[in-house]
């Protein structure tokens, strides 16, 4: 009968080095799961950012006419 593998590798090694692939694979697969979690929570968050800016750019008018409005008061009360 021939052998497929060298007498000096042990089953323990064989079965060392498949715990470890197999490990790896499930500890990838986790990282890709989790990677997907975030990409979903990011996806979610567009549409508030976009919201978000708009309402910046609505403060930051509203303050420059409120600085104008007390500007003329100011003028008119002097």
């Amino acid at each position: 009968m021939e052998k497929y593998f060298d007498p000096r590798i042990n089953l323990a090694f064989i079965l060392a080095v498949l715990l470890q692939a197999i490990t790896a694979f499930i500890w990838i697969g986790g990282a890709a799961e989790r990677l997907d979690s975030f990409e979903n929570r990011l996806n979610q968050q567009a549409p508030i950012n976009e919201r978000m800016a708009r309402i910046e750019a609505e403060m930051q008018a509203a303050r420059q006419s409120l600085t104008r409005i007390e500007d003329r008061l100011d003028k008119g009360n002097k």
